[in-house]
């Protein structure tokens, strides 16, 4: 029982996790580390030093300061009496505090956050939840950008309930294009064809006129095919795909 308390607990951070990371795709940050800055951690051995981040797509710190005021913009108003937004950071390393949760063991490599809160030595993201790369892979943000289909690794049918042809694209994420893991997708969405119907589902979309894109186009059709040929469609037309397909024996040919 208990072990099963610990499980669901586990799945339920799981869901929130993912959760945090559609709601706040906009607020995600990717570790940084580059040889220079990694050189000097090892020269000044550092017991504890703050983790570095590259934000998404900027973002606006708000001020720990002495003037008065409160937040708005896209975190509204957090009623603390000395915070206001500062514009001069857009694009400044952002840091996971070292006596953070998150920063105690191995620092995640993607984070979400609610907030950035600029202190006077640097720029300090506050409620940070780790993500995973896949994802922000499989997220709808506008933010993600999806290549052609791939050659490699190459398309495939997908039995039912999905029962489409689907295929490899390559994935980049914010301003900074961080690439991400790679997607399946349905074929015919890939090149345009509409719908989220693919093929097998009794999709009729149109094939453009242009010759690339009608070779494009009959892809996922010759995918398709291959996949009905040999059996994954329907099992009964796998002997069709035979490459030996059993002789009469001279009996039968003589009873016909």
């Amino acid at each position: 029982a208990a072990a099963a308390q610990v499980a669901l607990r586990s799945s339920v951070k799981t869901c929130l996790r993912k959760a945090l990371a559609a709601g706040w795709a906009d607020q995600v940050a990717r570790r940084r580390r580059t040889a220079e800055y990694l050189n000097r951690l090892s020269a000044e051995r550092r017991r504890k030093h703050v983790v570095r981040y590259q934000c998404c797509c900027g973002g606006r710190s708000e001020v720990v300061g002495n003037s008065g005021g409160g937040v708005g913009g896209r975190n509204g108003s957090t009623g603390h009496p000395n915070v206001n937004t500062d514009p001069s950071d857009e694009d400044q390393d952002v840091y996971l505090h070292p006596n953070t949760a998150l920063a105690r063991a191995t620092p995640p490599e993607y984070v979400v956050y609610v907030m950035l809160v600029r202190t006077d030595k640097r720029i300090y993201m506050t409620g940070v939840s780790s993500v995973e790369a896949d994802w922000l892979s499989y997220s709808e943000s506008p933010l993600r950008r999806l290549s052609p289909p791939l050659d490699t690794p190459p398309p495939r049918y997908l039995p039912y309930p999905r029962d489409e042809v689907v295929c490899w694209r390559a994935v980049r994420y914010g301003l900074h294009r961080w690439p991400l893991p790679l997607v399946a997708t349905s074929y015919q969405d890939a090149i345009g064809g509409g719908g989220g119907g693919g093929i097998g589902k009794g999709a009729s979309n149109p094939i453009p006129s242009s010759s690339s894109a009608s070779s494009a186009s009959s892809a996922p059709y010759a995918v398709f095919a291959a996949a009905l040929l040999a059996g994954q469609v329907l099992p009964c037309m796998k002997i069709l795909s035979d490459p030996r397909p059993e002789r009469p024996s001279s009996g039968m040919l003589l009873a016909a």
